[in-house]
């Protein structure tokens, strides 16, 4: 119970930053041209890698519910069914929290207070013949040993070693040992907001999002978003319907996420789910704030779950923050740092003057992804975050360095930066999705908790080396920091009051506090103020 009264507000904080000529630039790294490019061919071979899923198999008997648990559940929790709940049927039984399972559900979720016993209130809930059903709060585990995911027949895999050491390996495996696919769901996309992708590459062509209610070429926008003949994506460079490379950038961003598990080349993390190809880069690398605007907003609208971006720049106009706050309902955005090695906190006198903010990276409901090599060590290349929980942050470090991936022209090439890392999150991201495919249980906020929250903490701060494993099979603890406050006290509240935002003897104010929980989830939430005079 708090002591005084507090005045708590949710503060969206909007930069306008002059930026009309202002492009963005693809983030390339140290190894900014392709290296060790092989040519790939297609050997006609399809198969995709087979494993076998161990199915746990229920031993309880439906429609007959005991009053005794029938195997490990939740001390302290009761589950009740009733299509007309009314907490007053709980007469008598002493709870602390009573909320639906998810929106519309008939199924409740009962906390009880310290010391109610769990058993003696099933016995009491089923004895009242008031609800449905009532049951216990199980705890199950999956049945057999995490399976390896053999990915061996893609030659170049095994210069993946990121596969390991971000436990991506691991996760497919727990992924296969729940009924769910190893490399994601088709149903997961991924829009590639790049320069383009080779949508022909062999090792990319069975993995590109198609958009199925359009006719191709027949010169009409059949689903009416706006976009004649748009059945592959778009070219917002070039206002035309063929997004595909003319630099290479965006390809090999596109084969981290989503390569196909075949018999050539490399294997995405997410090598399942779909390529959503949508070209804002030209031939050099450099976007317009307008053609970012609009490839964010057209993937939203088209059902991307998740938004890659791998560019940046110091500036970032109304129109892309617009389009991103749009898209944060739907997809789970990522974006690189940067490549400068340089500070992200304005002003910090420890880094001047190598010091500079990289957008979207640094927008707090973005995933800011920074470079670290296979082993967790930073790369030397990479933006960092100096101060951490405030409202300019990145969030996560993935693999960037010499990360071999798909280069236009069936070839595949190795590239470092940031650019590199980001699709690696984006990647764990549809996986997560594919986990977890319910928004209204797992929303974009809960991914991208788990992947920045979970993994190992590397020693330069509060900041994950992101594991894949991790991220599917654990659930961090609330992490809630205050960022900033805020002090009113004009006259409106005390005659005593003078408005200079210092509180002096006699006044009356109103405090408005913004916090953020970075992470986990929690139902009940006591706040409490101490006040220091």
């Amino acid at each position: 119970m708090m002591s005084k009264k507090l005045l708590a507000v949710l503060l969206v904080i909007v930069m306008c930053v002059p930026s009309a000529s202002v492009a963005y630039r693809a983030f390339d790294g140290d190894d900014s041209t392709s290296i060790g490019m092989t040519d790939v061919t297609d050997n006609g071979n399809e198969n995709v890698v087979k494993t076998t899923v161990n199915q746990p198999v229920s031993t309880q008997s439906f429609g007959v519910l005991s009053d005794e648990p029938q195997g490990e559940f939740v001390e302290g929790a009761v589950l009740i069914k009733d299509d007309s709940f009314d907490e007053s049927k709980l007469n008598g039984i002493e709870y602390d929290n009573c909320s639906p399972l998810f929106p519309n559900s008939v199924w409740y979720r009962i906390e009880l207070s310290d010391g109610v016993d769990t058993k003696e209130t099933v016995k009491a809930l089923n004895d009242s013949g008031l609800f449905q059903k009532v049951d216990y709060d199980y705890v199950m585990g999956a049945d057999g040993e995490i399976e390896s995911i053999d990915v061996s027949s893609n030659p170049n895999a095994s210069e993946q070693t990121y596969l390991d050491t971000m436990c991506i390996r691991d996760g497919w495996g727990y992924l296969a040992n729940n009924s769910v696919s190893p490399g994601g769901n088709p149903s997961v996309v991924v829009a590639v907001i790049d320069t383009g992708v080779d949508y022909n590459h062999i090792d990319l062509r069975n993995n590109i999002w198609v958009n199925t209610a359009e006719i191709p070429d027949n010169g009409i926008d059949d689903d009416g978003n706006g976009y004649v003949d748009d059945y592959r994506g778009w070219n917002f460079v070039a206002n035309t319907n063929d997004p595909m490379d003319d630099n290479g950038h965006g390809t090999h961003v596109a084969g981290i996420v989503a390569a196909e598990n075949n018999t050539v080349g490399t294997v995405g993390v997410a090598w399942n789910c779909k390529v959503m190809v949508l070209k804002a880069g030209n031939s050099s690398g450099y976007f317009t704030n307008s053609s970012i605007a609009a490839a964010v907003q057209y993937a939203y609208m088209n059902g991307a779950s998740v938004i890659n971006m791998s560019f940046g720049g110091t500036s970032i106009s109304m129109a892309v923050e617009d389009a991103l706050e749009n898209a944060y309902v739907q997809c789970v955005l990522v974006a690189a740092a940067g490549n400068n090695g340089y500070c992200n906190q304005p002003g910090c006198p420890h880094h001047i003057p190598f010091v500079e903010v990289v957008y979207p990276a640094a927008l707090t409901y973005v995933v800011g992804v920074m470079s670290c090599n296979a082993y967790g060590a930073v790369s030397s290349f990479s933006n960092y975050d100096h101060n951490p929980y405030n409202s300019i942050e990145y969030d996560v470090f993935a693999c960037g360095e010499s990360v071999v991936s798909t280069w236009i022209n069936n070839r595949v090439a190795k590239m470092s930066g940031t650019s590199m890392a980001a699709p690696v999150i984006s990647g764990i991201a549809a996986l997560l999705r594919a986990q977890n495919p319910d928004r209204d249980v797992y929303s974009n906020k809960y991914i991208q908790s788990q992947i920045t929250n979970t993994g190992t903490i590397l020693p330069m701060g509060p900041y994950a080396f992101a594991n894949a494993h991790d991220a599917l099979t654990k659930v961090p603890s609330p992490y809630v920091k205050m960022y900033d406050y805020y002090c009113f006290d004009d006259s409106n509240y005390s005659d005593m009051n003078n408005a200079d935002r210092i509180i002096d003897a006699g006044e009356r104010i109103h405090l408005a506090i913004e916090l953020r929980n970075r992470g986990g989830i929690r139902n009940k939430c006591n706040c409490n103020n101490r006040c220091i005079s």
